[in-house]
């Protein structure tokens, strides 16, 4: 499932420190398919360490658009949960 969490600060101040952040809890094909799907850029992409679930950080217009494709709303504590169970599927 493709999951996005609420607006809020981030790190990205060139983003006007505002953003959220977009996941599988599935799989990187699954990321990648809707990414290429509704047409994030792939510099988005951010996958830093082996132990770290991908994700791409978005700006408030794409979270809309993201939603609008079918992304599924859902809290903070949810997305870490998300993240989780992707650590847990793809790290054997």
């Amino acid at each position: 499932m493709i999951l996005v969490d609420p607006l809020g600060p981030r790190a990205a101040p060139w983003r006007g420190g505002i953003g959220c952040l977009l996941i599988s809890d599935e799989s990187v094909a699954e990321l990648l398919d809707f990414a290429q799907r509704v047409r994030l850029k792939l510099a988005w992409y951010r996958h830093r360490r082996f132990n770290e679930a991908p994700y791409y950080e978005l700006t408030p217009r794409w979270r809309k658009i993201v939603l609008e494709a079918g992304a599924v709303p859902v809290s903070r504590a949810q997305l870490r949960k998300g993240m989780r169970q992707w650590i847990a599927r793809n790290s054997s």
